[in-house]
């Protein structure tokens, strides 16, 4: 799957790829208004790319808390036909993350959401899936939603890279931006995505003379 992309040109009505977005809970106006902006940036490719899109918006309770409609979600995508099924699941997280030890969690509006929760939820699934993680303390979740025909991207690297990070930001500016394309494929693949993102990442810090926020993984080996 290291080779899960997007392409510039418009895509065939065939394209069955899906798009789950859930933007968490913000804590205050600034976050939640920055984290609405990279999520923007994610349902713009998804309009482009004609995938379906599902939007989970912490500010938003008007369907449930988010982690209900969450799991909901993936139980109705988990009980469909093949036929049903999409061709490949995306899972984007953009919000703020907490971890205890190498227990993480994903701050929703109301309860949270384990990286143990939410593998649970997607074992039924068995199609390929690209599940990324901008949130501080993220990594644990790498490890424990890694396995065959799986890439999880995480914005740390350790539980303990617990401080607020841009990462997201600078992903979602790297969905539109071609220079990312290293290998000059006229496509932006995920692994392009997120050294660009870190890039960004780590050059903020440094002109802000910060020690790096966070350090990015990305895997699809499923070890």
């Amino acid at each position: 799957l290291q080779t899960s992309c997007w392409g510039q040109s418009t895509p065939s009505s065939a394209a069955t790829e899906q798009l789950i977005l859930v933007i968490g809970a913000g804590g205050n106006e600034e976050y939640a208004r920055e984290f609405s902006q990279w999520g923007q940036a994610w349902q713009g490719l998804a309009e482009h790319q004609q995938w379906p899109l599902t939007v989970i918006d912490g500010s938003s309770q008007e369907h449930g808390s988010s982690r209900s409609q969450l799991q909901t979600e993936l139980s109705e995508l988990a009980a469909a036909d093949n036929a049903d099924m999409p061709s490949r699941l995306w899972i984007v997280l953009i919000g703020h993350g907490t971890a205890v030890g190498d227990n993480a969690k994903f701050n929703l509006v109301g309860s949270d959401v384990s990286a143990k929760e939410l593998s649970a939820w997607l074992e039924p699934l068995s199609c390929p899936l690209v599940i990324v993680n901008c949130s501080s303390a993220s990594a644990p979740f790498l490890p424990e939603l890694s396995g065959p025909q799986r890439m999880v991207v995480t914005a740390t690297r350790a539980a303990s890279e617990l401080n607020y990070n841009r990462f997201g930001k600078y992903l979602a500016r790297s969905l539109e931006d071609l220079s990312v394309d290293i290998d000059h494929g006229m496509e932006g693949s995920v692994l392009e995505a997120v050294r660009a993102a870190f890039c960004g990442t780590e050059q903020l810090d440094r002109d802000e003379s910060r020690r790096t926020t966070a350090h990015a993984l990305c895997a699809d080996n499923g070890d």
